[in-house]
C-alpha cells in the first residue's frame, strides 16, 4: 500500500498520460500494442495503479515521445539536494540501525577479559 501522496502522484501521472494519448489521437488499443503491454495494464497505469511495472511506464512514454522524462526523473545534475552534498563524503554503504547495533555490540571489549 502506497502513501497517500504517492497515490495522488501516480493518479496525476496516469491522467497526464491519458491526456497526452488523446492529444496525439492514439487509441488505447494502439498505445498498448505499440508499448508492448496489454490494454488492461495500460488501463491500470492510467488509473495510477502502483503495481504496474516501471517497464510498462517506460514503454508508454516511449510511444508518446516522452521517454526522456523518465530518464531525467532523478538526474544527478538536476538534484538540488544532492548537489549540496559533498560527493566524496558519501558512504559506499549505509548500514541499517540493526546492523549498527550489532556492530557496536561486537566492538565492546570486556576490560577483565572474562566475558564470552
Amino acid at each position: 500500500m502506497a502513501y497517500v501522496i504517492v497515490t495522488k502522484a501516480l493518479k496525476k501521472m496516469g491522467q497526464d498520460i491519458d491526456i497526452a494519448r488523446r492529444k496525439r489521437k492514439i487509441s488505447m488499443e494502439d498505445l498498448a500494442q505499440r508499448a508492448g503491454i496489454s490494454r488492461t495494464t495500460l488501463s491500470r497505469l492510467l488509473k495510477g495503479d502502483d503495481g504496474v511495472a516501471i517497464g510498462s511506464l517506460a514503454g508508454v512514454l516511449n510511444v508518446l515521445g516522452e521517454l526522456e522524462k523518465i530518464m531525467n526523473v532523478i538526474d544527478v545534475s538536476l538534484d538540488d539536494t544532492g548537489m549540496l552534498l559533498d560527493k566524496e563524503r558519501l558512504p559506499k554503504r549505509v548500514l541499517s540501525e540493526k546492523s549498527k547495533a550489532k556492530q557496536k555490540k561486537s566492538d565492546k571489549i570486556d576490560p577483565k577479559g572474562i566475558a564470552f
